[in-house]
């Protein structure tokens, strides 16, 4: 019992001196405190404002896109950059980081962008979904080109296949087996329709890729800055001046 009552005492001093030194060290606290405040307030009041726009772009998902993905999460040249702001006609230099591509599951792009005005991020948008938009277009009409190089195979198949059922027609006019005449036609033209659908699939899947990628959601006009955060930069100058203040308080009581 005596041990406890002891280690109250003890607990109460400790902060009694604490209480003491705030109080005598308060003016200097409450100054480093109004310094390191006014500090923040400057910075974020003096940094330029930066404001955001989004946009949201529909990527082809009835091809695999992973490699167009991958290309997209890689940082653009400098040369690329300035192509890409030749192209469309915009005069100020575009750097990676005045904007960010997310790729979503469901195949969709989010553009985010920073400019020094409303219109300037919004224009930055628009110029890198655009740049996005043919990115996708070119790469699915080369793969278009390179897969109508196998497609002609199937072609082939099928030109082979109507010779084969013509010459099976001919026979079952001269031929007595008309049963076996005519299952081999059968099988012929069955295997011609499924050449035929797979051709018809691969031809399609490149023309409904191209119609799926669009801008889904378009760049919007930013009302709001989205940097500096005003509200968070004060409220870690608070806690930083407080801090700072009973730093400097304690380390001052030490050092005397």
């Amino acid at each position: 019992m005596e041990e406890k009552e002891k280690k109250y005492q003890d607990e109460e001093i400790g902060l009694k001196d604490l209480w003491q030194i705030i109080k005598k060290r308060s003016i200097g606290i409450l100054v480093i405190f109004i310094i390191v405040i006014t500090i923040a307030y400057l910075i974020t009041f003096l940094t330029p404002k930066k404001y955001e726009s989004l946009s949201i772009i529909q990527m082809a998902n009835s091809i695999k896109s992973e490699n167009i993905i991958r290309d997209l999460q890689q940082p653009l040249t400098w040369k690329e950059l300035s192509r890409i702001a030749d192209d469309l006609g915009h005069e100020e230099p575009i750097t990676n980081k005045d904007f960010k591509v997310i790729i979503n599951d469901d195949y969709q792009l989010e553009i985010v962008s920073l400019g020094n005005s409303p219109e300037q991020a919004k224009k930055i948008n628009e110029i890198i979904g655009k740049y996005i938009i043919n990115y996708q277009k070119n790469e699915i009409v080369e793969r278009e080109r390179v897969e109508n190089k196998s497609l002609s195979f199937l072609k082939e198949k099928i030109t082979e296949i109507e010779k084969e059922i013509l010459e099976i027609e001919n026979k079952i006019n001269q031929t007595i087996n008309y049963a076996s005449a005519i299952n081999a036609l059968q099988m012929a033209k069955l295997r011609k329709n499924l050449f035929e659908k797979e051709l018809i699939e691969s031809q399609q899947k490149f023309s409904l890729a191209l119609e799926t990628i669009n801008v889904k959601v378009p760049a919007n006009l930013p009302e709001k800055s989205a940097q500096p955060n005003k509200k968070l930069n004060l409220i870690i100058g608070t806690i930083l001046g407080i801090f700072a203040g009973f730093s400097w308080a304690f380390i001052k009581e030490l050092a005397n």
